[in-house]
């Protein structure tokens, strides 16, 4: 329950961790995604072999690495330079066909009734497709129709954001409700959107008057009723939708950055 610790694995030297996925299976299947390539673990951590590295830096760079919640032999993980899919449980992996403009992945989810269909944001907004058809179709911008587009950042820098500037709206992650698939959770440099249609017509949330400020980390919560999780840098707050109330988690807890949410 946290209170002692070993070490399992340490990544290679200027390696940088960005995410981390753990299949539900009573010997867990460990997938980790750094900087340079993903590496996994199919014996809950002991052993680790480098699952993919890509060709060059930016294929290297994973960004997301995520299982199916009820089928743990279907695995995405996302990296600077495409969407990536495994049917083994992270063994064998194969790039995904993506748009080639909305290939730096910046998050990506399954939808839970259907292991073929995924949600990707990228640094050219939020798409929806499926790993084998295809089919992928825009959900959300990551420039609103007002602004005037600017030149592309970074994938780095898209994740990074502090959402400060104002002429972008950045996407940073997404979060779809396990017991109604159709419900989208978005998190933005401006707050937090809430779409009720797979992503075909959005809303902002209630007014954050916690101060929550930009989010970057998402993780939902299947109580009854739905909770989600947001983090900022340095904050943690929680939004209950049926109340559409956001409370404050972090006062009294100093953090320089927060990193990742998991529940």
């Amino acid at each position: 329950d946290g209170r002692t610790w070993h070490e399992r694995f340490r990544v290679p030297c200027a390696a940088t961790i960005a995410d981390l996925a753990v299949s539900p299976a009573p010997m867990p299947s460990v997938l980790l995604a750094t900087t340079r390539g993903l590496y996994a673990s199919f014996d809950g951590g002991r052993q680790w072999v480098l699952a993919f590295r890509g060709i060059g830096e930016v294929d290297a760079a994973c960004t997301v690495v995520a299982f199916h919640a009820s089928d743990s032999s279907r695995a995405i993980a996302g990296t600077a330079n495409g969407l990536w899919a495994s049917a083994d449980g992270g063994r064998t992996w194969r790039l995904v066909d993506l748009p080639p403009a909305t290939r730096q992945v910046v998050d990506a989810a399954f939808a839970p009734e259907d292991p073929d269909r995924v949600y990707v944001i990228t640094t050219h907004g939020l798409f929806s497709g499926h790993l084998t058809e295809g089919g992928w179709q825009q959900r959300y911008a990551r420039v609103r129709a007002e602004e005037e587009a600017v030149e592309e950042p970074e994938v780095l820098e898209a994740i990074e954001t502090n959402g400060e500037n104002g002429s972008l709206h950045h996407l940073s992650a997404i979060a779809v409700d396990p017991a109604d698939g159709s419900t989208l959770y978005l998190a933005t440099s401006q707050g937090l959107e809430v779409s009720l249609d797979r992503g075909m017509t959005w809303r902002a949330a209630a007014q954050q008057s916690i101060g929550l400020g930009a989010i970057t980390r998402l993780v939902l919560q299947a109580h009854s009723p739905v909770v989600v999780y947001a983090a900022t840098g340095r904050e943690i707050a929680q939004y209950e939708p049926r109340r559409e109330r956001w409370t404050a988690l972090s006062n009294g807890f100093v953090a320089s950055r927060i990193h990742d949410l998991a529940g």
